[in-house]
């Protein structure tokens, strides 16, 4: 066991640059403090230094993330007294200050913009953004049937695309956060817990409330619907129109991170002519 200090533990942290710095959050233990703590390992969890962030008030430190961009600048989130909490570290866990207009509920994710250290993401049934390092929080518009987001992530090879889900599926973002769309198909269980990109982004793997994981391939090549000819060499790929059930259908061409690379009408019975055969992208119709 890493650390058993706590009365409940809700987080860990391997810090990237070394496996000898630990970070842990949870509940303080005992029947009468009970606060949101954040704990520091500098010898790979043989000694603790302890932080009592939410002061003489109930907490609970749900969610811990270290700023890919900038190692020393950690977040640490959760609740106290009931209301959503999160804390920023700039020097590697040795002070914690309070972020402020955090959101109102519990924050049971938070991820860290790869290339910004002041952009990032709180699931709190909702899901909000700040950019400019927890000073104020702003409220994303993603079109839940019902609040409780829990899970977000960035594409680990494209920050603009943001995956986020909690009890009404999975939601896509591939413009920062400005628009989202659900990613929900064959998804049996809509409620989703966790999020992770495996297989170097290839791969969104859900986790759901149903105790079953689900995958999303995120690179599919150029497939499924449409035919390519010819299909999987080297060389000029043609997709033709012809396949579609509505002549006056269009296509979009997308990259791996769900970005759209163009979109195309057909002409002369071609949609694309794509000049890498083999292309780290999927073709999705638009009718």
């Amino acid at each position: 066991m890493v650390d058993y200090w706590y009365q409940d533990g809700g987080a860990l942290l391997v810090h990237p640059d070394s496996l000898h710095l630990l970070v842990t959050g949870g509940q303080a233990p005992g029947t009468l403090d009970r606060s949101f703590y954040v704990s520091v390992s500098h010898t790979r969890g043989d000694t603790w230094t302890r932080y009592k962030l939410s002061d003489e008030h109930p907490g609970f430190c749900h969610a811990l993330a270290v700023a890919p961009s900038n190692t020393s600048v950690l977040y640490a989130a959760g609740e106290v007294d009931g209301y959503g909490m999160v804390y920023r570290s700039d020097d590697l866990g040795a002070s914690w200050y309070r972020t402020g207009g955090a959101p109102q509920d519990t924050v049971r994710d938070i991820r860290v913009h790869p290339a910004n250290p002041a952009v990032v993401y709180a699931a709190a049934d909702r899901l909000f953004r700040t950019t400019d390092g927890g000073v104020e929080w702003d409220l994303m518009d993603i079109p839940v049937a019902e609040p409780g987001i829990r899970t977000v992530r960035f594409h680990p090879h494209g920050p603009d695309t943001v995956v986020a889900a909690g009890d009404s599926g999975v939601f896509v973002s591939v413009d920062g956060g400005a628009n989202w769309s659900r990613m929900n198909d064959g998804l049996e269980c809509p409620a989703v817990n966790w999020l992770e990109f495996a297989d170097d982004g290839n791969w969104l793997v859900a986790a759901t409330a149903g105790r079953a994981c689900f995958t999303w391939s995120l690179n599919t090549g150029i497939s499924g619907r449409l035919p390519v000819e010819p299909a999987g060499v080297p060389g000029p790929t043609f997709v033709r129109a012809g396949a579609l059930d509505n002549p006056a259908a269009r296509a979009g061409l997308f990259d791996a991170c769900g970005r759209r690379v163009t979109t195309g009408r057909a002409a002369g019975g071609v949609l694309f002519r794509v000049e890498d055969g083999r292309p780290k992208s999927r073709i999705v119709v638009v009718r």
